[in-house]
C-alpha cells in the first residue's frame, strides 16, 4: 500500500466493525491508548470518505446497456446547460439536452417506472426498478450552470452575460419546483466551479495583463462564475421559504476547486492547470481524436500518470480530482447548511437537537501552531473519527482535509523533534506530531471525554444518518455517466482509463464526483436514463449529459457541443421514466380489450344474421407451450410447478377473465342468444400437469420437432430439413406448433398449391430472429420520447389505449412487420425503461435526417440523431450487448445473440426529412435535389457500416409522396397548378420522386459493392400514393369484416407461398397475388372506405384541420379559453394522423400492400427478404 495516498476504502474495510456496539468502540479505543501508551502518541484519524456506505454508481439515463437504475438514475449530460441553446451556441459544441430537457426526462422516468412495478409479475423486472415510494425518499442531485456561463462568455461580453444570470437561476428555481412537485424533498445543489480555471479557456483566450489571479486563471472569468454563485445561493434562500418542506443543501463546489487548484502541488498534482489527455496549443487534437499534423497521424493520447493532474482533457477533472473534491464536500464542509451528505434529509435544526456536546470547549477557530483536535463522525455507518492537526491540515491518505466545523481544540505544548512516525494495524496512522507528556496527558483526556461519552450518542448519532434508496442527478459533463454516450455515440478510449480499464460513458479517466456520491450512500452507479441496454434504475437514474445547459439552447450538439437535454428535458425523461418503470406484459394487456370488442362484433354480426347457439373457448395455458418457452425470456424464478412460464400464463388468465366479462354482457345485448363460456384453459393446464395419470409423457416436448430442451426449434419447423453432419434430413412431418389452420380457398389457388407442390426445390422463411431498424417518425416506437419527452395523447389510443412513443394512434409500419415475422414490437434504443432487445432494436427517432442538420429540435423539429448517429448507437449496441449478455441472467434473456446479428433484417426508412428540410430553408426544387447525391453517399456509408459488422439481409423503403402531407401543402407556397389531380403538391412529390430515382441507383450500386448482401428496394411512394389517390374506393384492412372475410384467402395462401414455393415461382405467385388483391380490392367497392385523405384526425382548425402551431395534443389558449387538440372520433377512416403522420389503419392497408413482395425490387415477400434472387 502506498502510505501517502492510502486508499480510504481499505481502511474501512479493515476496521469492520460491527462499528457503533459498545464493544467494538472501546476495542478500537483501546488499540488507540495502546499505541499512544508505547510510542509517545499517535492521534489516528479513521477516514470518512465518500465509499463509507458503498452506493453503487449511478447508470446515466440515457444509458441502457447494463444499467442499473435500481438505487437511482443519471440525467446529466455532458455539455448540457440550464438554459436552451440559441443559434449563437451552435459554435461551441453544447449538448441539446438542457435542464429542461432533463427535467422532461425525469418526469417520463417516473411514471414509467411506477406504471412497470406495479404491473410487474417479475422479479427480475422490479429489481432492475426504483419502488414507487423511493421517490420520495430520494436524494436529487444537481450538478448544472457552468455550460450557460461558458456560452455566454464564447458570444457575449461579461456585462451582458451579467444580465442572464437572474434568467437562467430563474429557470432552474423553476426545475426544482417542478421536481417538488413530484415529490421529491431532499436536494444536494452544487454551485459552478471557477471556470476562469478551465485550461480550454487558458489556451483558447490567455488572460490579458492584470486579468490573472494568482494561480493564472482568467480572474473576470472566475468573477462571473462567483457572481452566478452568489445568485444561486440567494435563490435557493428563496426555495426554502417557498418549500417550507424541503431539505435544501447549497453545496461550494467553486471553494472546494479553487482550493484544489491553489494546493495542488502540496496534494501531489504537478499540473494544475495542464491537460493530461490530447494535445492543445500549436495544434488542437482532443481526447481520444485524431488529426493529420504536418502529414503524419496524431492521436489525442493520455499522460502516463494521470494521478499528477487535475484536468484530464482541458474541461473535464481527473479520477484523482474528482475523489480529493468528493472527499471535501461530502462531510459537509462545504456545504449550507454544514451537514454531510449521509444526513442531507434532516433539517439542519434537527441535526443540531441529536447531538451530544463533548466537550465545554470552544469548537470556533482555526488550529494554532500547537494543537490536537477532536471531530466526531462515522466510519461505514458507524464509529468515531479522530483528528490531530499541527500547522496543516490532517492528510487524510488521499488529501488535505479542512477542519469541520464539530470540532474541540486542545492546547500542546512543543513538539519533540527525536519523535518518529509509526503504522498501526497496517491502518492509516500517522505521527503527526511527537508530543511530551503535558500534550500526551491533554490528548488522552480528549480521548477519554470523546469516548466516554460516544455509547449513548451513538444511537442518536445512527438515527441521524438518512436511508437514501436512491438518486436521481441532473447535469452536465460533471456528472453525467454515460447519458451523451448512449445517445450520440460512446466517448471514446483513453476516457475511462484509470479505473473502468476502458471507455464508461464518463469524460474522465475514472470515476465522477457522482460515483463517489453513489458511494457515500451505499448505491450502484447511476444508469443513464438514455442508455437502454442492460440498464438497473432500482436505485435511481441519472440524466445528465454530458454539455448539458439549464436553458435550452438553439444550436445543434455538433456545432456548438451543448446537449439538446437541456434540464427541463431531463425533468420529463424522469417523469416519463417514473411512470412506466413500474409495466411487464401491459403491451400485450393493452390491445386485450381491442381484441374482446371485435370479438363481440363478430359475435353480434353472426346474431344478426340468425345465429343463436355459441359455444365459446377461452385461450389455453400459452406458457405452457414449447415454442414460448423455447423462443420468450424466462427465469427460472418464473417456471411454475409443472414447468410452465407463469408470466404468459398470467396474462392468458387475464384474458379469459376478461373474456367471460364480455360474453356476460354479450348474454344481456343478446336475449334470444344461448351462449356456452368453456374453460380450455383449465381443462388444458390439468391434462398438462397430469398427463402421466392420463397415459401422456412428457407434456411440455414436441412430437414433431427437432432439439433442444422440448425436441422444438424455432429454426427447423415440423417437417422442414437439417443437416446433420453434412447430411440432409427431414424433421418428420408437415404440422405447426399451433392448430392446423384450414383455408377456405378457391380453385385458383388450389391450382397454383399443386404446381407449387410439383417444384423439387422449395424456398423457406427466413424466420428472422430479430429486426434492427433505422429511420425517422415514420417507425420511431419510442426514441424520440425517451429523449425529449413522451409523444402526448391522443397518440396511441387506438392499439395500444395510451400514449406508446408512436406519432400515430398505435400501430406503424415496423410494428406490422414484426408481428408478421412473428417478432415482438422493436424497443426504442434509447428508451431504457422496460425494453427487451432480444429479438432488435430500433434506432430510429422522429425528425431523424440523413444528413445532420444545423439546427436545433426547437428550431425546426428535426431529431439531433441523424443516420450517422443511429449508426454509432448499433455499432455500440452490438458490442456492449455482447459484453452483457455473457454475464448471463436477465442480460441473457433482454438482448440478442451474437450470431443474431448476422441473421436479422435490416430496416431503412428515412429521408423525408432531409427534402422537407431543403424547404424549410427556402430553397428552390433544384437546391433540395442539389444535396440529393450527398444523402445517397451518406447513406450508402452507412449501409456499408452494418454489412462490414455481419448485416446481410436489408429492407429499404423510399420516400413517400410528401407533396401530400398536409403540413408541406399548409406551411410551403404552393401555387393552384402546381396541385394535381388528387390535390397534391407537385413540385416537392417531384423531388421525392427524384430522390428515389437516386435511391434505386443507389441500392443497385450496394449489390455490386456487397457481395453476400440481399437488398431489398420497396416502393412505399407508389404505395401510399394509391392510397391517397384512391382512398374513397379503398377500404381500410382494419375493419373487421374486410379482415376476416376478404383479406383472409389470400393471406392464407401467401403465408402458405411463402413457406413452399421455390425462386423459380416467385414471379408466378407475385402475379397470383396481385390479381388477388384485384378480387379483394373490388370487394372494398362499395363498403366505407377512407375519407378526406388530407384532413388529419388530430389536428385544429384551417383547410386540413392542421395547424403547427397547435399540433395534436397540445393545448392552446384561444379567445381566452384553453383548447385540447384532441382526435377525430373515429381514426380509422382517417388516412392522415396529424398532419404529418399515416394513421394505424392506413399503415396497416400500407403494409398488407407490400409485405408479398408485390412493390419489391426484387418482387421477394417480406418474410424471404433473405434470399437472393439475380437480376
Amino acid at each position: 500500500m502506498d502510505w501517502a495516498r492510502p486508499s480510504t476504502c481499505d481502511i474501512s474495510r479493515r476496521w469492520k466493525g460491527p462499528w457503533g456496539l459498545k464493544k467494538s468502540v472501546e476495542a478500537v479505543a483501546l488499540g488507540v491508548f495502546l499505541v499512544a501508551a508505547f510510542s509517545c502518541l499517535v492521534i489516528v484519524y479513521f477516514v470518512c470518505t465518500a465509499e463509507k456506505l458503498g452506493l453503487p454508481y449511478l447508470t446515466a439515463y440515457l444509458d441502457s446497456v447494463g444499467a442499473d437504475f435500481q438505487h437511482g438514475a443519471n440525467f446529466a449530460a455532458s455539455g448540457s446547460t440550464i438554459q436552451p441553446n440559441d443559434a449563437k451556441m451552435l459554435k461551441g459544441r453544447f449538448n441539446p439536452i438542457s435542464l429542461n430537457v432533463q427535467l422532461l426526462q425525469f418526469e417520463q422516468f417516473k411514471a414509467r417506472s411506477i406504471e412497470y412495478y406495479r404491473q410487474a409479475t417479475s422479479s427480475d423486472i422490479r429489481r432492475s426498478l426504483p419502488k414507487p415510494e423511493d421517490f420520495s425518499k430520494a436524494l436529487y442531485t444537481m450538478d448544472t450552470g457552468q455550460n450557460d456561463i461558458h456560452a455566454g462568455i464564447l458570444w457575449m461580453t461579461e456585462e451582458k452575460v451579467l444580465t442572464f444570470i437572474p434568467r437562467i437561476l430563474d429557470q432552474f428555481a423553476s426545475a426544482v419546483k417542478k421536481l417538488h412537485q413530484q415529490g421529491a424533498r431532499a436536494f444536494w445543489i452544487h454551485n459552478t466551479g471557477p471556470i476562469g480555471c478551465l485550461p480550454i479557456l487558458l489556451i483558447n483566450s490567455p488572460p490579458k495583463a492584470g486579468n490573472a489571479d494568482q494561480y493564472g486563471c482568467v480572474k473576470s472569468y472566475n468573477d462571473l462564475a462567483q457572481e452566478f454563485n452568489k445568485q444561486l445561493k440567494d435563490k435557493v434562500s428563496q426555495l426554502r421559504m417557498e418549500l417550507q418542506d424541503a431539505l435544501i443543501t447549497h453545496v461550494d463546489m467553486y471553494l472546494a476547486k479553487y482550493s484544489l487548484i491553489g494546493e495542488a502541488k502540496k496534494q501531489g498534482f504537478a499540473n494544475p492547470l495542464g491537460c493530461c489527455c490530447g494535445h492543445y496549443g500549436d495544434y488542437h487534437v482532443e481526447c481520444g481524436g485524431k488529426a493529420i499534423v504536418n502529414g503524419s497521424e496524431v492521436y489525442g493520447a493520455s499522460c502516463s500518470n494521470p494521478l499528477e493532474y487535475i484536468s484530464w482533457d482541458c474541461i473535464h477533472y481527473t479520477e484523482a480530482a474528482n475523489k480529493w473534491i468528493a472527499n471535501h464536500i461530502l462531510d459537509g464542509s462545504f456545504s449550507d447548511p454544514q451537514i454531510p451528505i449521509t444526513e442531507a434529509c434532516h433539517s439542519h435544526s434537527a441535526l443540531k437537537a441529536s447531538r451530544i456536546v463533548r466537550s465545554e470547549e470552544e469548537p470556533l477557530g482555526e488550529l494554532d501552531e500547537f494543537e490536537a483536535a477532536i471531530l466526531d463522525g462515522d466510519v461505514d455507518g458507524g464509529g468515531i473519527c479522530v483528528e490531530a492537526v499541527l500547522n496543516e491540515l490532517l492528510d487524510d491518505g488521499d488529501s488535505s482535509r479542512r477542519p469541520r466545523p464539530q470540532r474541540f481544540v486542545y492546547p500542546c505544548p512543543p513538539y519533540n523533534l527525536d519523535s518518529k512516525p509509526i503504522r498501526l494495524l497496517k491502518c492509516l496512522c500517522h505521527l503527526l506530531f511527537p508530543m511530551d507528556s503535558h500534550c500526551l496527558s491533554s490528548a488522552l483526556l480528549a480521548l477519554a471525554v470523546l469516548f466516554s461519552a460516544s455509547l449513548v450518542p451513538y444511537q442518536l448519532h445512527a438515527k441521524t444518518v438518512c436511508d437514501i434508496p436512491a438518486i436521481f442527478n441532473f447535469g452536465d459533463s460533471n456528472s453525467d455517466t454515460g447519458g451523451l454516450s448512449a445517445a450520440f455515440g460512446q466517448a471514446p478510449p483513453p476516457n475511462g482509463e484509470s479505473y473502468f480499464r476502458g471507455p464508461a460513458g464518463r469524460y474522465s479517466d475514472g470515476r465522477l464526483v457522482i460515483d463517489f456520491i453513489a458511494q457515500s450512500l451505499g448505491l450502484p452507479y447511476l444508469s443513464a436514463y438514455l442508455d437502454s441496454v442492460g440498464s438497473n434504475f432500482t436505485h435511481g437514474a441519472n440524466f445528465a449529459t454530458a454539455g448539458s445547459t439549464i436553458r435550452p439552447q438553439n444550436t445543434t450538439l455538433h456545432q456548438s457541443g451543448f446537449s439538446p437535454f437541456s434540464l427541463n428535458v431531463q425533468f420529463y425523461q424522469f417523469n416519463d421514466f417514473r411512470r412506466r418503470s413500474q409495466i411487464l406484459r401491459s403491451q400485450v394487456r393493452a390491445y386485450v380489450p381491442d381484441v374482446l370488442d371485435q370479438f363481440k362484433v363478430i359475435v353480434s354480426d353472426i346474431y344478426d344474421q340468425g345465429g343463436r347457439s355459441f359455444w365459446i373457448h377461452n385461450t389455453a395455458p400459452v406458457g405452457c407451450l414449447p415454442y414460448v418457452m423455447d423462443r420468450l425470456p424466462i427465469t427460472a424464478g418464473q417456471v411454475d410447478k409443472v414447468g410452465c412460464a407463469g408470466p404468459f400464463n398470467d396474462v392468458a388468465r387475464y384474458f379469459n377473465r376478461k373474456l367471460k366479462e364480455a360474453l356476460v354482457q354479450l348474454r344481456k345485448g343478446l336475449p334470444m342468444a344461448a351462449i356456452t363460456y368453456v374453460d380450455v384453459y383449465a381443462a388444458k393446464y390439468a391434462l398438462i400437469s397430469q398427463a402421466k395419470k392420463h397415459g401422456f409423457e412428457h407434456p411440455l416436448q414436441a412430437c414433431c420437432g427437432h432439439g433442444g430442451k422440448y425436441n422444438y426449434n424455432m429454426h427447423v419447423g415440423c417437417g422442414g430439413k437439417i443437416k446433420v453432419n453434412g447430411k440432409e434430413f427431414n424433421s418428420v412431418t408437415f404440422m405447426e406448433t399451433h392448430s392446423v389452420r384450414l383455408c377456405h380457398i378457391s380453385s385458383l389457388v388450389l391450382a397454383v398449391t399443386l404446381l407449387a407442390s410439383l417444384t423439387s426445390s422449395s424456398s423457406t422463411s427466413c424466420n428472422f430472429p430479430a429486426i434492427f431498424n433505422f429511420g425517422d417518425s415514420n417507425s420511431d416506437t419510442g426514441g424520440l420520447s425517451a429523449a425529449l419527452g413522451q409523444a402526448p395523447p391522443p397518440n396511441g389510443e387506438t392499439f395500444f389505449h395510451a400514449p406508446a412513443g408512436r406519432y400515430c394512434d398505435g400501430r406503424l409500419i415496423v410494428d406490422f412487420m414484426a408481428e408478421s415475422l412473428r417478432l415482438p414490437y422493436l424497443s426504442a434504443y434509447l428508451d431504457s425503461v422496460g425494453s427487451n432487445f432480444s429479438h432488435g432494436a430500433n434506432f430510429a427517432t422522429a425528425g431523424s435526417t440523413i444528413r445532420r442538420q444545423n439546427t436545433t429540435v426547437y428550431q425546426s423539429g428535426y431529431s439531433p440523431i441523424s443516420l450517422d448517429i443511429q449508426s454509432a448507437q448499433y455499432t455500440d449496441f452490438h458490442r456492449r450487448s455482447q459484453v452483457y449478455r455473457r454475464q448471463g441472467g436477465l442480460f441473457q434473456q433482454v438482448l440478442p445473440k451474437e450470431e443474431d446479428f448476422s441473421r436479422a433484417l435490416y430496416t431503412f426508412d428515412i429521408g423525408q426529412n432531409d427534402l422537407t428540410a431543403g424547404y424549410k430553408l427556402n430553397m428552390s426544387i433544384e437546391q433540395v435535389k442539389g444535396y440529393v447525391p450527398d444523402l445517397m453517399a451518406q447513406l450508402s456509408n452507412i449501409i456499408k457500416n452494418v454489412y462490414a459488422q455481419g448485416g446481410r439481409s436489408f429492407w429499404i423503403h423510399n420516400t413517400g409522396p410528401v407533396g401530400c402531407l398536409p403540413y408541406v401543402m399548409d406551411r410551403f407556397p404552393i401555387t393552384a397548378a402546381q396541385i394535381d389531380e388528387f390535390g397534391c403538391a407537385s413540385p416537392p412529390n417531384e423531388v421525392a420522386q427524384y430522390f428515389n430515382a437516386r435511391l434505386k441507383e443507389a441500392v443497385i450500386e450496394l449489390r455490386k459493392d456487397l457481395p453476400l448482401a440481399t437488398i431489398t428496394y420497396v416502393d412505399i411512394y407508389s404505395v401510399k400514393y394509391s392510397l391517397i389517390s384512391q382512398a374513397k374506393k379503398l377500404g381500410n384492412s382494419l375493419h373487421l369484416t374486410n379482415r376476416m372475410l376478404l383479406s383472409f384467402p389470400a393471406q392464407c395462401l401467401v403465408n402458405w407461398l411463402h413457406h413452399q414455393l421455390s425462386q423459380a415461382l416467385l414471379s408466378f405467385t407475385t402475379f397470383i397475388r396481385s390479381k388477388l388483391r384485384e378480387l379483394n380490392l373490388q370487394r372494398y367497392n362499395g363498403m366505407t372506405g377512407f375519407e378526406n385523405p388530407f384532413l388529419a384526425c388530430c389536428g385544429h382548425g384551417g383547410k386540413f384541420n392542421y395547424n403547427r402551431f397547435k399540433k395534436c395534443g397540445s393545448k392552446k389558449i384561444v379567445n381566452g379559453k384553453e383548447i385540447i387538440v384532441t382526435s377525430c372520433k373515429d381514426p380509422s377512416v382517417r388516412i392522415n394522423w396529424d398532419g404529418t403522420h399515416f394513421t394505424e389503419a392506413a399503415n396497416k392497408w400500407i403494409f398488407d400492400q407490400i409485405v408479398d413482395g408485390s412493390f419489391s425490387d426484387p418482387p421477394v415477400p417480406l418474410q424471404l427478404a433473405c434470399h437472393k434472387l439475380d437480376h
